[in-house]
């Protein structure tokens, strides 16, 4: 499913949306029951400008060099995921756990993007634009 992501996760210049078969396998990814020694989802330097993932269970996950831009990341479980680098603005953390992510190198973000959300002396964050 990551490869299908990754071959295919280009947004629509009209529309600005994945296609549906991207849409239907982020979903999947992000349903995906964690089992212990499993390695996390590699999604780095995908384009998921866009992409609906509230809830998603992306613990772990490699999101660096990603587009995050006005993607829905509410109440997704990003402890530990690497989001180095990644375009973030206009997307939507409400809810999110962000312990121990690492956001450093983020573009676009902005702190008010991140007030409610779960976070820790872990958490690396953006130099704020």
């Amino acid at each position: 499913l990551c490869a299908l992501v990754r071959g295919r996760a280009i947004s629509d210049s009209q529309t600005g949306k994945l296609p549906p078969e991207v849409g239907a396998a982020l979903t999947v990814l992000g349903r995906l029951p964690k089992i212990p020694g499993m390695a996390p989802l590699d999604l780095h330097g995908v384009h998921l400008g866009g992409a609906s993932l509230p809830f998603a269970d992306l613990r772990g996950a490699f999101l660096y060099d990603c587009n995050l831009e006005s993607a829905l990341l509410c109440h997704a479980d990003l402890r530990g995921a690497w989001l180095y680098r990644t375009r973030l603005s206009l997307a939507n953390f409400d809810g999110a756990d962000l312990r121990g992510a690492d956001l450093s190198g983020a573009h676009g973000a902005s702190k008010s993007q991140f007030a409610r959300t779960n976070w820790d002396e872990k958490t690396l964050w953006p130099v704020w634009e």
